[in-house]
């Protein structure tokens, strides 16, 4: 199964793991878009990306919307909630909101390699 074949706005992130050039997030469950039907617990493997960048949309004392660039390399935020994914040539998007912040986020990855494990 393809990652753009699943949704997983109604299912919380249960764990992320990170290292130099991998990142793999479980989530309690999926939703098999093609087939209009609910999945047991799923994880996602994203590997071997030749770029990776990490945005996050924070609220200013003014109350407007600014985009903050984070530093791949650090300890990033992991995900609460991943609501859109998106792949589109070569990229891959992750849009949610961040477990720590509560923010808005936005993983977007170059070449990735991604494996989709549904149990």
């Amino acid at each position: 199964m393809q990652i753009n074949e699943l949704s997983f706005a109604d299912y919380k992130v249960t764990s992320t793991l990170r290292d130099s050039n991998s990142l793999c997030i479980s989530f309690s469950g999926s939703y098999d878009i093609t087939n209009s039907k609910h999945r047991g617990a799923t994880s996602i493997k994203i590997s071997a990306w030749s770029g990776v960048s990490i945005k996050i949309y924070e609220i200013d004392e003014m109350g407007k919307t600014r985009e903050v660039l984070i530093d791949p390399t650090e300890n990033s935020e992991p995900f609460e909630l991943i609501q859109e994914v998106e792949q589109k040539d070569q990229q891959l998007f992750l849009r949610g909101f961040g477990k720590e912040s509560g923010s808005w986020m936005v993983y977007e990855f170059t070449d990735a390699k991604v494996d989709v494990k549904i149990e």
